[in-house]
């Protein structure tokens, strides 16, 4: 019990950080298995946010460019 409350006034000012972190992760079921490397980019909420945000746009582009591309070989077997 006395870690405990060695870990409470070592981290008293970050556990609401990762409290937050955690409820965020949670909510948004993020894959754990990569973490460290997001968290390491990742110094709060905003930026874990921010980060999702950047990965959600650059998959969205991805998939764009993939059906511009299949569309692309589709009208170039079709001529």
């Amino acid at each position: 019990m006395y870690e405990c409350y060695e870990f409470y006034q070592t981290f008293l000012y970050q556990i609401p950080e990762l409290l937050a972190i955690s409820t965020f992760i949670r909510k948004n079921q993020v894959d754990i298995t990569n973490i460290a490397s997001v968290l390491k980019d990742a110094k709060d909420i905003f930026h874990l946010q921010s980060y999702r945000s950047e990965i959600r746009n650059e998959i969205e582009r991805l998939k764009q460019n993939k059906n511009n591309h299949n569309i692309f070989k589709i009208i170039f077997i079709i001529h």
